[in-house]
């Protein structure tokens, strides 16, 4: 799973690349799109943060 962390200008920061070994709840509380792509901004565990694609993702649809 990647995700990327952006400043506030919206210029893309710090890529973070972490392999889980099963399956992980993360929360998020915002979803965009970013340079073309579906993203959600994880709020927990390491992502804190980053914003990850949302296709890497199964979300409860809210």
């Amino acid at each position: 799973m990647e995700g990327t962390d952006f400043f506030t200008n919206g210029v893309a920061g710090t890529l973070k690349t972490l392999k889980y070994t099963e399956p992980r709840t993360l929360q998020f509380d915002r979803r965009a799109v970013v340079n073309g792509r579906q993203m959600v901004r994880i709020t927990t565990e390491e992502f804190a943060g980053y914003w990850i694609p949302a296709n890497q993702v199964t979300t409860d649809g809210h």
